[in-house]
């Protein structure tokens, strides 16, 4: 038989995610992988980020990160790119 008592923990605060924001429009989502109003197996993730450091003995770094959505990354960033000389590509991914 279990015998239950109450025990009392002090209040924790911790911060989780609310939303994320575009840099560039201001759209927000709550869901990091999907930026648009799909159904729940839909991913449309955007991730832009330079990760910088040391990895030997201990690791360490810094990492910066531009939260955009996917129609600035479509309409924006993309042909940005372009005009600047790159040569974006399509890579299929399975799951």
């Amino acid at each position: 038989m279990k015998q239950m008592k109450t025990v009392t923990r002090p209040a924790r605060t911790t911060q989780v995610l609310d939303f994320i924001r575009c840099e560039l429009c201001g759209t927000q989502t709550q869901t990091p992988s999907c930026w648009s109003d799909y159904e729940i197996f839909h991913q449309d993730e955007v991730t832009i980020q330079r990760e910088e450091g040391k990895n030997y003995p201990e690791g360490s770094g810094q990492r910066i990160v531009v939260d955009l959505c996917s129609t600035c990354f479509q309409n924006k960033l993309l042909p940005w790119i372009v005009a600047q000389g790159g040569a974006p590509r399509t890579e299929d991914w399975d799951g």
